[in-house]
């Protein structure tokens, strides 16, 4: 069977996941979405994944031209995307400059891009929470056209940029009863959307091994030690900006990676835990600045704790695991 790599988990709409997939398209580099009604996880065939990590990014690290080249463009499009004006008719632009941006974002968010590459930094904080707000916004401008269409304003996570322009010049949804299917799961690949069944059948049927299927028994993760310190408190699961009022004073954020539009809740926290980054990634950074506890890289954290759990963090060893 052919492995499959589990690279992160975000809360997206699917005219954002398209338009996050053209920038993979770039680089030829195929990947899988799958959302399980709650978040999008995105996936790599193995083989694609080590070309991405072994071959693509080590030749634009070594071209200089092509870094500068790629870096000032990448800018200049964050730029344009901070002042860029959504409407129902300039959302097909918007998600092409999306695409241009994805596909130098995908190696700026990288700490090992960024260490051999240190002006890769004022790109990864030029373009912080950009992604998500535009992302936010055309949900908005999504859920209001449905809702003055008398359509239930969830769908506005599951429309595909063509259904949604369809959507804006007919007023109506050709294929609604396939739409709504997808709230409760999709799969996004090739080209094709898959309702129905689960992700493991999916994987099942094109010979893929789950790289997502855990030990039951397991209640630990470990990751790295972005700032020291030991703590236990409750788990929190952060999964979108929303949830971050649910954090109280002594409470453990758990979430697959933070930004900057969280901070109040990051305030409010004992400690941190995430399960994607490194010791310079949002979370990394800013436990430093506030002096809290904060695991990064996990990998399953948010899979593995559930809202309620008492979770304890060894600050010497990177471990977290469940209080008994």
């Amino acid at each position: 069977m052919e492995s499959l790599k589990a690279t992160v988990k975000r809360d997206l709409c699917l005219v954002s996941v398209e338009a996050w997939k053209k920038g993979y398209g770039a680089w030829n580099v195929p990947i899988i979405f799958a959302f399980n009604g709650t978040q999008v996880h995105f996936y790599h065939l193995q083989t694609d994944f080590d070309r991405l990590k072994t071959e693509i990014t080590p030749s634009i690290i070594r071209d200089e031209a092509l870094f500068t080249a790629k870096n000032n463009r990448f800018l200049l499009d964050v730029a344009a995307l901070k002042d860029f004006d959504l409407h129902s008719w300039t959302l097909k632009t918007c998600c092409d400059l999306i695409g241009g941006i994805m596909s130098f974002y995908i190696f700026v968010v990288s700490d090992t891009f960024v260490k051999a590459k240190p002006e890769a930094m004022e790109s990864r904080i030029a373009s912080e929470s950009i992604l998500y707000e535009a992302d936010d916004a055309i949900r908005k401008i999504l859920a209001r056209f449905l809702s003055v269409l008398g359509y239930d304003q969830r769908l506005a996570r599951v429309l595909t940029i063509d259904e949604a322009v369809g959507m804006f010049t007919t007023y109506r949804l050709r294929n609604r009863d396939e739409i709504v299917a997808r709230l409760e799961m999709y799969i996004l690949y090739n080209n094709t959307i898959t309702t129905g069944g689960t992700f493991e059948e999916f994987c099942k049927g094109h010979e893929w091994e789950n790289p997502e299927t855990s030990d039951p028994r397991s209640t630990e993760v470990q990751g790295m030690i972005a700032f020291p310190g030991s703590v236990a408190g409750k788990v929190v699961i952060i999964r979108c900006g929303k949830d971050c009022r649910l954090v109280e004073e002594g409470d453990i954020l758990v979430t697959t990676m933070t930004n900057i539009t969280w901070l109040p809740a990051m305030v409010r926290c004992a400690a941190i835990v995430t399960d994607e980054g490194g010791i310079t990634c949002h979370a990394a950074i800013t436990a430093r600045e506030l002096e809290k506890p904060c695991i990064t890289g996990t990998k399953n954290a948010t899979s593995l704790f559930k809202n309620g759990d008492v979770i304890e963090i060894d600050g010497a060893t990177g471990i977290v695991k469940i209080v008994p």
